[in-house]
């Protein structure tokens, strides 16, 4: 089952970062073409799309996840498909309903945070797609066919770039034409995954064992017992770029989403870990093996993302500065993102824990922890500090959460190795912090503390032969990582060996 989960965390890592780093450059061609002002105005319409969608979706697209896990794992794809066919067809339901009310101008829903009315098609057919890829990626996840989710996403994130200098070049719309050229994953993808689901579910047909009033209950029970907190944690992330647009105008609001995106490319193994875990979880009968599960891909996710993330605590303004001048001085709000890092992997992982385990009252409890302070401070902070206030938020936020998680954690008998932790993130953090020192060109410093941190995990044996061949045989394919393994073990090997050499050296002499 482990080489499964692995094989799926990384799929679904790269159907997040691929896309990602290539949303980078989607908006550094935007900043250069028309500047932070049409970033702003596209990233809060996204914004907007996420949090809306959200909410009318009920949180059915994680609602159905556990009863999909469940019948995958008893091998019922006829329950599975009647699950995903009556979810959608409900869910159809409620964003039409919901979509009404935006296209009708007198509630001016998009004019009270600063939109035009001139964008309220595009946006409901984003809350469209935006549902059915919530919908169909997970199906496609809990179904353990996380590869179907790699090609549609690259593919979705290349068309981008016809179509916003399509729009550049023959209408001279840049803000129109970035708010279509970025949704356009969104129909793409959801394009792609319905169709990969039909092929899946297709050839299964028989008697439902119920009517479709009785699948949506289901579903439905389910997604409602986390969507109170579901719609914190989405608002907890998104509605800050909302405030700072709305109380800074759309200049800012581009800067900060762009600090936001950036941080949310660093959680990309996080997120994949979370996404599977959580489908897993219930799964999994014994308590033990579930918390053992939990450790286990904690530390993976920290050791993934420590030293990735950490030159861009030192070099922030460096790296949004590639975005055009005026993105330098978002630097500290990036800054601020990274410095929660540690505290978000600690609670996102035990947050997606407890929801695998259908425990419920804790999710809620975790998500009003952490999120309403962040939702609340966003419009404090943001009006007087601007786009660092909100930032500043988001960690407050997160550093309650971490407390929370903590005291999950503790009556739930999991004991995270929290030196393990600790080391995994000082040691990129040091290297950084060495390399911005010394003045090095931040690309080069990027280069190193990367390379330099996976030597020093391995020399301190916070990386060990286990892990390796589990990560090898994660990310390559089954011929090409027995052919390669023996020679990533070597080299783990011998660096270990160099510190054990050490301390057995120092012992001698003393």
């Amino acid at each position: 089952m482990e080489s499964i989960t692995s094989k799926n965390i990384w799929y679904t890592s790269i159907s997040i970062i691929i896309p990602s780093i290539l949303t980078y450059i989607f908006w550094f061609l935007a900043a250069k073409l028309g500047g932070a002002e049409p970033v702003g105005v596209a990233s809060s319409i996204s914004s907007l799309v996420i949090i809306i969608s959200t909410i009318a979706g009920l949180d059915m697209s994680l609602g159905m996840k556990r009863a999909m896990g469940l019948a995958i794992s008893a091998r019922d794809i006829p329950e599975f498909k009647e699950i995903l066919v009556s979810t959608v067809i409900f869910m159809t339901l409620i964003v039409t309903g919901s979509s009404v009310l935006i296209l009708i101008p007198e509630f001016k829903i998009l004019e009270s945070i600063g939109i035009g009315q001139q964008y309220s098609w595009i946006t409901v057919a984003m809350i469209y797609a935006q549902s059915f890829q919530y919908i169909f990626m997970e199906a496609i996840i809990a179904a353990l066919l996380s590869k179907k989710l790699v090609l549609p996403f690259i593919l979705g994130s290349l068309a981008r770039f016809p179509i916003i200098l399509i729009f550049y070049i023959m209408f001279n719309s840049l803000t129109t034409g970035i708010v279509i050229s970025f949704s356009s994953l969104l129909f793409i993808t959801s394009l792609f995954f319905g169709v990969d689901l039909i092929k899946f579910i297709g050839r299964h047909a028989r008697k439902p064992k119920g009517n479709f009033y009785f699948y949506v209950k289901g579903t439905l029970r389910a997604g409602l017992s986390s969507w109170i907190p579901h719609v914190l944690n989405v608002a907890g992330y998104w509605l800050g770029i909302i405030a700072v647009f709305s109380s800074e105008g759309a200049s800012d609001g581009g800067k900060f989403y762009i600090s936001v995106g950036i941080f949310a490319v660093t959680l990309f193994i996080v997120t994949a870990v979370t996404k599977v875990i959580h489908a897993l979880i219930p799964r999994i009968r014994s308590e033990k093996e579930q918390v053992r599960f939990l450790i286990y891909y904690t530390g993976i996710a920290f050791l993934f993302t420590m030293p990735f993330a950490a030159p861009l605590l030192f070099f922030s303004s460096d790296f949004l500065g590639l975005m055009g001048k005026e993105f330098i001085s978002a630097g500290a709000s990036l800054s601020i993102f990274i410095l929660s890092l540690p505290f978000v992997i600690v609670s996102e992982m035990i947050y997606y824990f407890a929801y695998g385990k259908g425990d419920h009252r804790s999710v809620l409890y975790l998500g009003l922890i952490g999120n309403v302070p962040r939702i609340v401070l966003y419009f404090v902070l943001s009006h007087y500090f601007g786009i660092n206030g909100a930032a500043m938020s988001f960690f407050i936020g997160s550093v309650l959460q971490l407390f929370a998680s903590f005291k999950y954690a503790q009556q739930h008998q999991i004991r995270f190795d929290l030196r393990k932790y600790l080391a995994l993130t000082l040691i990129p953090i040091a290297l950084g912090l060495l390399v911005w020192m010394a003045n090095i060109n931040f690309v080069l410093s990027t280069v190193i503390v990367i390379i330099t941190s996976f030597v020093l995990y391995i020399r301190f044996l916070l990386v060990t032969t286990n892990e390796v061949h589990d990560i090898i045989y994660a990310v390559l394919p089954h011929n090409l990582a027995e052919k390669m393994y023996p020679h990533f073990a070597k080299i783990v090997t011998k660096i270990a060996s160099q510190k054990n050499s050490m301390n057995g050296s120092g012992k001698t002499s003393s």
